[in-house]
């Protein structure tokens, strides 16, 4: 945890620091720089033009945080069936022999832990690729096959057992994919050239007021650091102030 905060405040340090460098450039550039002259020439083009990178830099920024509320809404719905389906191991688990009830039983509660203490702390880092031992689902789907063999006199019993390890191999696929494939900002760097335009035409429409231009050009790059702050802070699904969290899945073995 302590690790991701200093990523977060790294990313932030980092935006602040960019910002600040574009603010001087483009200060410099639009009043002391040798091409100057030529933007005061060419000036009256700026009002026309400004509309073209601020639409593109929403389109992207409203891209990204489409894509964030769907992988959203995509892991919490993956989890929810996930407990659905621990939930109806567990039930079914209650109709069993002592013995198998026990076996089945301790294997769901390996699973659940393995997937709180070990699998959801390295997505939350994304570093799922460090864990590729499905050891405790295996075991699961081992002991749930040889359970659903046997015939308890309930015909369903078996198709249920199946169905639910299916569900957990399917919402565990999806869970790892989403923690490992992730949108960042070096798949789309147009981000960082349309957020540089966007701020030398907001340096433009202030060209001949220099003060005026300083203070655009700072709210300019607190409203586009604050995009990619939210942006940065919420890609993954495991991470971040609205991330899904696993609390649903250790409760479903404790009722």
């Amino acid at each position: 945890m302590e690790k991701i905060i200093t990523q977060d405040i790294l990313f932030i340090g980092t935006c602040i620091f960019i910002g600040a460098i574009a603010v001087f450039f483009i200060h410099w550039l639009l009043n002391r720089s040798p091409l100057s002259r030529w933007f005061v020439a060419s000036e009256d083009i700026v009002a026309s033009f400004i509309s073209v990178p601020a639409f593109l830099f929403g389109l992207t920024v409203s891209t990204f945080t489409a894509n964030i509320i769907e992988n959203h809404n995509i892991a919490k719905t993956s989890l929810l069936n996930e407990v659905s389906s621990v939930r109806t191991l567990l039930r079914i688990s209650k109709t069993l022999p002592a013995e198998d009830q026990a076996k089945l039983t301790t294997a769901i509660d390996d699973y659940v832990n393995s997937i709180i203490k070990i699998e959801w702390p390295l997505m939350t880092e994304g570093k799922i690729n460090d864990f590729n031992n499905s050891m405790p689902l295996d075991n699961l789907s081992t002991v749930s096959e040889s359970i659903s063999s046997k015939n308890y006199g309930n015909h369903a019993t078996g198709p249920r057992i199946e169905s639910a390890i299916q569900s957990l191999h399917r919402e565990r696929l999806e869970r790892l994919f989403l923690a490992n494939e992730v949108g960042s900002f070096a798949k789309s760097p147009s981000i960082f050239t349309l957020s540089l335009l966007m701020l030398l035409t907001i340096g433009l429409l202030q060209l001949r007021k220099p003060q005026a231009m300083k203070v655009a050009l700072v709210m300019g790059v607190l409203c586009i650091g604050s995009s990619m702050v939210f942006i940065f802070l919420n890609i993954s699904p495991y991470r971040g102030p609205i991330s899904v969290q696993p609390l649903i899945l250790g409760k479903a073995i404790t009722y």
